[in-house]
């Protein structure tokens, strides 16, 4: 399982995170409004009982990549720049 590029922590920040996030996830809170969903992915994972050493996570921030589209970049920038993204899952078993 890989978590692919994504708002990395640096940039996570929810101002009004007490409306907008469940109570259960506000320990992953990692500055005044900054959340780790990196972090959040894998115990979410974890929880459904994916085993750690099965877990990796891409750690590209979209945010600060210019590789890769972020619509939290665009705006904050002013540019509102279109761009899309997408993530595709697939079960395997043997």
């Amino acid at each position: 399982m890989c978590i692919s590029p994504s708002l990395g922590p640096n940039h996570a920040e929810f101002v009004h995170y007490k409306t907008e996030l469940p109570e259960s996830l506000w320990e992953f809170k990692i500055g005044e409004n900054y959340f780790d969903f990196w972090s959040i992915s894998r115990r979410q994972l974890e929880n459904e009982g994916i085993l750690p050493h099965h877990i990796q996570i891409a750690e590209i921030d979209t945010y600060s990549h210019e590789g890769c589209f972020s619509h939290r970049r665009s705006t904050h920038q002013n540019e509102m720049i279109c761009g899309r993204q997408a993530t595709m899952c697939s079960l395997i078993s043997e």
